[in-house]
């Protein structure tokens, strides 16, 4: 059985720009790495507590292990704070101020049912709908 779902109450809440989408991008690789980041040192403050207990009570094989272990996250802590994240050129030749989709917030019941309000991301012209969205700022953050 097909859904008949109804809109209504449609109202724009966002136009999101090339300009938009290419700082949300930047924004979201540099969350990424920074998350990145915090998990290596994170890991490597776990071998560095883990080694100064195996140290006084281990053979010398196992401290080698873990100083190998660490030098390495070092070097990964090292590689991920020297990432400069590259421009985009997913928008080559297009103008930072040209709108690439809209964000909506409309009224919806599916069958005849209960309404509830989502949001969508739209096409410019409003005849596509690429999806719905809990993020309707369109924030990085979240």
């Amino acid at each position: 059985m097909a859904k008949e779902v109804k809109v209504k109450d449609a109202k724009e809440l966002k136009k999101i720009t090339v300009g938009d989408s290419i700082n949300y991008i930047r924004q979201k690789a540099g969350q990424t790495v920074k998350l990145q980041i915090e998990a290596a040192e994170t890991q490597l403050t776990k071998f560095q507590q883990d080694h100064a207990i195996i140290q006084s009570t281990s053979t010398i094989a196992i401290p080698k292990a873990y100083s190998a272990q660490m030098i390495k996250m070092l070097q990964t802590v090292d590689s991920l704070k020297a990432i400069k994240p590259e421009p985009t050129k997913l928008y080559n030749g297009k103008k930072p101020e040209e709108v690439i989709a809209v964000v909506v917030e409309a009224k919806i019941s599916a069958n005849g049912g209960e309404e509830a309000i989502r949001n969508f991301v739209l096409s410019p012209d409003g005849k596509k709908c690429y999806g719905a969205t809990e993020n309707p700022d369109m924030s990085p953050e979240k």
